[in-house]
């Protein structure tokens, strides 16, 4: 199976900087250097390159070193063309990898002999080399750090299960990378999942307790709105022993309380106890249908409401808002808005809006007249009533006037 030879195509262009000729502008001038380059594969010299492949056959190859010549734009340039190519390596050759030592022979610069130092450049088979993007790093050792291949780029990440994968900036479209695998984010998930519900939760429960406040701070609690499960396990107990005892309703004997018997024992005579617990007890029976018969018309008359108090509040401030001081007596008293209150100055006119004061606002002569402005005064005509301006000027300052405005009265004097 014979396999094609392969090439590297190789360009570049060389130019400098010189003084300022003779031109238009006052910048450097830009020319391009002579001389040539010189490609030398890197073999000993007592090497060469195995071609088992060759379409010619089986050979073995020397390659020689390739002088080219700078053109007049300063660019590599062989047979009228800018490049040159050479052979290159691959997997079809032995050696299968290599570099060419790239040198710059007679290089000058407006005559003047300059000397770049040498750089190496790979022999890789279908590609292009730019002599520009592979000159040494300065002040790197010869042959120096060289610009290596475009890379590409990660232009994007997701998330693919528990894996993720990565998009790189490849031609002509982008490609993903493989997939990089995190079983921890199973774990995330799960987590997140237990944390949205603990979060639905608190919120349950922060309603929960805001009722709860909300109906503790009531002034009555809603008749039946307190269950035999919302009481604390001693009380539960109490009442069933209550339902249970040889004489129901909290009247028990003494003997149906344990202990009880002797830690009364010679503290007060029997009869004296009994009578004075009994006596006690029927106040507190007593009272107690008054009180609960009280507080349940009080809960009807609030529609059994735990937020009447606040409800209240809240509606009598939708109502009326007291100034902090309150509203001082002098200012509603009769007689309280005086001159001083409308002193000149006192009420600009964008406190008054268009056409709010008539004549029935103010009583018979309340306003004098050295209330009105300057230049104003009072008048009527068919119509009625209205507001005139006086004008005192010349005859020519009369004349000049382009519009004459219909209130207002013109005095011409000579």
């Amino acid at each position: 199976m014979t396999q094609p030879v392969r090439y590297v195509k190789v360009v570049g262009n060389f130019g400098g900087f010189i003084l300022d000729g003779l031109d238009p502008d006052d910048k450097p001038d830009e020319i391009s250097l002579k001389g040539s380059v010189r490609f030398s594969l890197l073999l000993d010299e007592r090497d060469a390159v195995l071609m088992p492949n060759h379409p010619g056959g089986s050979t073995l190859r020397v390659i020689d070193t390739f002088d080219c010549e700078l053109d007049a734009d300063g660019d590599i340039s062989h047979r009228g063309k800018k490049y040159v190519m050479l052979p290159a390596l691959d997997i079809w050759t032995n050696p299968k990898a290599g570099r060419y030592r790239v040198d710059f022979i007679g290089m000058t610069i407006n005559g003047r002999r300059i000397n770049l130092r040498p750089l190496e450049i790979p022999a890789v088979a279908d590609t292009v080399v730019d002599l520009a993007r592979e000159f040494p790093v300065p002040g790197t050792p010869s042959p120096g750090t060289t610009r290596g291949e475009d890379g590409m780029s990660v232009i994007a990440v997701r998330r693919d299960g528990s894996s993720l994968v990565f998009t790189r900036n490849t031609q002509p479209t982008p490609s993903d990378l493989p997939p990089v695998p995190l079983p921890e984010v199973d774990s995330l998930a799960s987590w997140r999942d237990q944390a949205h519900v603990s979060a639905a939760n608190a919120a349950t429960s922060a309603v929960d307790a805001r009722t709860w406040a909300e109906a503790a701070s009531a002034v009555v609690l809603p008749n039946g709105s307190v269950t035999l499960v919302k009481l604390a396990a001693g009380v539960q107990t109490s009442l069933g022993l209550a339902d249970s005892a040889s004489q129901p309703g909290h009247t028990h004997a003494i003997a149906d309380v344990t202990g009880l018997g002797p830690a009364l024992a010679g503290k007060e005579p029997a009869g004296a106890a009994a009578g004075a617990a009994a006596s006690a007890i029927s106040t507190l029976r007593d009272g107690v249908s008054a009180g609960l018969n009280t507080l349940s018309k009080l809960a009807g008359a609030i529609g059994n409401s735990p937020t009447f108090a606040a409800d209240t509040a809240t509606a009598i401030s939708a109502r009326y808002t007291r100034p902090a001081p309150g509203i001082p007596t002098a200012d509603i008293a009769d007689g309280a808005v005086n001159s001083a209150k409308i002193a000149d100055g006192a009420v600009s006119g964008a406190k008054i809006a268009d056409g709010a004061i008539t004549s029935s606002k103010f009583l018979d002569g309340a306003i004098a007249l050295v209330k009105l402005a300057v230049g104003r005064v009072t008048g009527s005509d068919k119509n009625g009533a209205r507001s005139l301006t006086v004008w005192v000027g010349t005859e020519a300052d009369f004349q000049a006037i382009p519009t004459k405005d219909g209130n207002t009265l013109y005095l011409r004097t000579a």
